[in-house]
């Protein structure tokens, strides 16, 4: 697998096939929503940039430009999600404010304070979940436009990992495990020894993808695994591996 690419497989982990190239695919209606790349080549080899929109088919077919990204040094499109028929997106040019549309790319708005640079936004409700630099877990509310601290990662160094429902959950770098904190009851508990983050739910299992440590790059060759297990972080079964450049 390369960076910046978008793919898809069975639940057991056969089937996988490249659908494009982008970021933060979001599945809304039976579209693909993501953020649109592009291969560049140069004399230090390939990457890939941010272009714009676009949405497809689930099976990769049918892509469609919605927001082309303005040919501006300054702006680099980053982190997309959707919420009740609108797109929100960061754009480094605003200097993390939070900008939305509608699924046609218009009507564009932009909501000021949403220091995101760190993390994905993730979506729970009517609210998006955010992590700042200094590892301080907030949620946005799209209606009000209302923001809130909800916690904090120990020692300010960590991943955010996603939010089902009331539980947050995050990487903690000092203690090597991924933490869920419950909104309701004010609760941390320890949920796996590895760095997770939450893709999707199903039920009462979660499919998340696993940063493996360098002891395991060193004995695997591999960067990353796709990985399936329950949401009290119990069954972790590994789907697949893949090194990311």
């Amino acid at each position: 697998m390369e960076k910046n690419q978008i793919c898809r497989m069975k639940a057991d982990g056969s089937g996988y096939e490249v659908l494009g190239w982008g970021q933060s695919p979001t599945i809304y209606k039976d579209r693909i929503y993501y953020i649109k790349n592009k291969v560049v080549t140069d004399v230090y080899g390939s990457s890939t940039e941010a272009v714009g929109i676009a949405k497809m088919d689930l099976n990769g077919n049918n892509k469609k430009n919605i927001n082309k990204m303005p040919n501006d040094s300054s702006s680099y499109y980053r982190e997309l999600t959707i919420v009740n028929g609108r797109i929100y997106y960061l754009d480094s040019k605003y200097n993390g404010k939070l900008i939305s549309t509608n699924m046609s790319g218009k009507d564009k708005k932009f909501y000021d304070g949403i220091d995101s640079y760190w993390s994905g936004l993730k979506v729970a409700g009517n609210k998006i979940y955010y992590m700042d630099q200094g590892c301080r877990i907030y949620y946005f509310d799209t209606k009000s436009r209302k923001k809130k601290q909800v916690c904090s990662i120990p020692n300010g160094d960590g991943n955010f990992s996603g939010v089902i429902g009331k539980n947050v959950y995050y990487y903690c770098y000092d203690k090597q495990a991924t933490y869920c904190y419950n909104l309701s009851s004010k609760k941390t508990m320890k949920l796996i020894d590895k760095n997770v983050t939450i893709l999707t739910t199903k039920g009462k299992y979660m499919v998340v993808e696993c940063f493996l440590s360098q002891k395991e790059f060193e004995k695997t060759g591999k960067t990353n695994e796709i990985a399936i297990m329950k949401k009290s972080g119990k069954g972790y079964k590994k789907l697949i591996r893949f090194y990311v450049s």
